[in-house]
């Protein structure tokens, strides 16, 4: 259902431009309209950026920061698609959902072996997420996504672990790094 109503949503904003181009030029011009307030500013803290400088971006999204990159711009509205994510999701958004992407983070070095107990990051989808090893078997590590429930655990190989960036506790959830830090 949400993927049908995305996909309207982004037809609807793909055909804004071309709508805003086959107004007249000769329309009288119109008296300004009086709002009774302002429109209400987002949530969290948006850098407008300008597309054309900076392709990799981050776009607000659910309350979330995501991984994106600017694929055209037409009248103030960018066509972006998200890292890691399908075409499917890539839609049209206006600038104050935009901002620069923050450098990439220092990577660091892959695991040579995990135990049972220790507390890690998980790579899914492009983004890292804290977990715990609940078993490990002929080097397949069975772990548990800290905060989640146990319908999410999985079992992975080391390449999609890495140690800790901190301390993890029990219950609670780690931002992605490719969503960058909420405001």
């Amino acid at each position: 259902m949400w993927r049908g109503i995305l996909l309207g949503l982004s037809l609807s904003l793909a055909a804004l431009p071309a709508a805003a181009e086959a107004k007249s030029v000769k329309a009288a011009p119109q008296p300004a309209a009086k709002t009774a307030a302002p429109p209400r500013a987002p949530s969290l803290a948006v850098t407008p950026i300008r597309a054309a400088r900076s392709r990799t971006v981050e776009v607000l999204w659910g309350g979330q920061w995501w991984a994106a990159e600017v694929m055209e711009t037409r009248a103030g509205l960018s066509r972006i698609h998200y890292t890691g994510w399908g075409n499917e999701w890539d839609e049209w958004v206006g600038q104050e959902r935009l901002r620069v992407a923050p450098p990439p983070a220092v990577k660091r070095p892959p695991l040579r072996s995990a135990s049972v107990g220790q507390r890690l990051e998980v790579e899914w989808h492009g983004s890292w997420w804290a977990a715990e090893v609940i078993a490990s078997k002929n080097g397949f590590y069975k772990i548990h996504y800290t905060g989640w429930g146990n319908e999410w655990d999985e079992w992975v190989e080391l390449p999609r672990l890495r140690s800790a960036a901190g301390k993890t506790t029990r219950g609670s959830r780690s931002v992605p790094e490719i969503a960058g830090a909420p405001s």
